[in-house]
């Protein structure tokens, strides 16, 4: 009878164990749809932007398919060099991007990021998950995404994938937040940058964030179920003899 409760205890453990999910954080426009107008050269009849027609912030320079705007990203905080653009359509992704119709588009050494309203939780993972784009016809420049909690780096992701003209790689990062990180209670940043590694023209795309949490055990919980693997394995012994 005894072994029967431990077996059942162990049972409803790794049972709990097995049901640990990923959650989705909330990011605001994750894969930059929310820009629209009525310009008529820049937007269709519906306030989407037309195909290779994009946004950049005020007073950059830009060409005749731009045009400048004090938000040039909807929801997250921009430089002079980035913006939003629709590639949709176009020869420089001819299997068009992961998610929607835009992406967001970065010159050279430019950066955007985003501080949510939710905060690092102890004991949870974060992953993060970026579909990175490289144009046909552009120079390669870099790319980094990272994790930031305040000013304290959490994960980084700088160059680990090699671009592929015309096609999207999903890039990665992943921190654990422990109970004593001095993360805890921090609101959550997601920093998406452009390397500078080829000449002015070099480019770099952005679409599809998302941000997934997801609850680790803690080390006491693991080792009350290993105790409880050992008894077991220790008292189905004594049974057979």
């Amino acid at each position: 009878m005894k072994l029967l409760r431990l077996f059942t205890t162990i049972l409803a453990t790794v049972t709990a164990f097995t049901r640990l999910s990923a959650d989705s954080i909330a990011i605001a426009d994750p894969s930059f749809e929310a820009l629209t107008g009525s310009d008529p050269a820049f937007f269709d009849s519906a306030g989407k932007l037309r195909p290779y027609q994009g946004s950049i912030g005020v007073g950059a320079p830009h060409g005749s398919n731009a045009f400048n705007s004090a938000d040039p990203i909807p929801g997250w905080e921009t430089g002079s060099s980035a913006g939003i653009i629709n590639y949709t359509g176009t020869p420089f992704f001819p299997n068009g991007v992961p998610d929607g119709q835009n992406v967001a588009w970065i010159n050279v050494s430019g950066t955007i990021s985003q501080t949510l309203t939710t905060t690092y939780q102890p004991n949870i993972s974060y992953e993060l998950d970026v579909s990175v784009g490289r144009l046909v016809g552009f120079d390669s420049t870099g790319y980094q995404i990272s994790l930031y909690a305040g000013a304290q780096l959490l994960a980084t992701d700088n160059n680990s994938i090699s671009l592929t003209p015309g096609a999207f790689s999903t890039a990665t990062v992943a921190t654990i937040v422990p109970a004593n990180s001095p993360a805890v209670g921090q609101p959550i940043e997601i920093v998406l940058q452009a390397k500078g590694l080829g000449n002015s023209a070099a480019q770099v795309v952005f679409d599809n964030v998302q941000l997934k949490a997801t609850a680790v055990p803690e080390p006491s919980t693991l080792a009350l179920a290993a105790l409880g693997f050992a008894g077991l394995v220790f008292a189905s012994r004594r049974f057979r003899r």
